[in-house]
């Protein structure tokens, strides 16, 4: 399985099993999460950071955008996904997901690393946020909106094992209008990880964060 069509995938297993509540996810966590996306995948997987996975907590700091779903620290189990060809940063709540990845070439030679949302002959970033509503009768979550971010830039300020923060910048809209840019609106903030879940595939711990 090639890694674009990895990303996807382990941002969905993952975000599925993260979607109950922070209670239920601590205590479940640690023997499901490698089985369900070894299942999935099929292969071994290389996780670190699972062992502080009570330390694990995400902060949203964003404005603008429509994203008043996506604010404050009620994200949880938030997670990266390693591999030569780039990054991927993945965050859950019961009413929202985040998915933040940096794609491109030597991107763990930057400093800081950072890249473009569209278009770009560097870097590039692609950046989803996707919010749900509860249905007050049946109790079910349905999509109530999907955005993308179409212009501007992310930068990963500070980059360790057990701390991640990034900065976002740039026009955000809902998926259809990706040629619609007079509907884009401005969004910017701030994205923190405090001990990430690090899916390593391969990658060497040193060769990452030993910069």
């Amino acid at each position: 399985m090639n890694f674009s069509i990895r990303i996807p995938l382990l941002a969905l297993i993952v975000t599925t099993l993260i979607s109950c509540s922070e209670k239920k996810l601590k205590e479940t966590i640690t023997s499901k999460m490698k089985s369900a996306l070894s299942e999935q995948l099929g292969v071994d997987l290389d996780v670190e950071g699972i062992d502080n996975i009570d330390k694990n907590k995400v902060n949203i700091a964003l404005r603008g955008g429509d994203l008043e779903n996506f604010v404050g620290d009620a994200f949880v189990a938030g997670m990266g996904i390693l591999n030569d060809e780039g990054i991927t940063f993945v965050a859950s709540t019961e009413t929202g997901k985040i998915l933040l990845s940096f794609l491109g070439e030597d991107l763990f030679s930057q400093h800081p690393i950072q890249g473009h949302f569209g278009d770009s002959d560097n870097s590039v970033v692609v950046a989803q946020f996707t919010a749900f509503r509860t249905n007050t009768d049946s109790d079910m979550s349905y999509l109530d909106q999907s955005r993308s971010a179409f212009e501007g830039t992310a930068i990963i300020r500070k980059f360790t094992e057990d701390y991640v923060e990034l900065e976002v910048d740039g026009k955000i809209g809902k998926v259809h209008e990706i040629e619609q840019p007079e509907n884009w609106t401005s969004f910017s903030g701030k994205v923190t990880l405090s001990y990430p879940i690090w899916q390593m595939n391969g990658m060497d711990k040193t060769q990452v964060f030993g910069r």
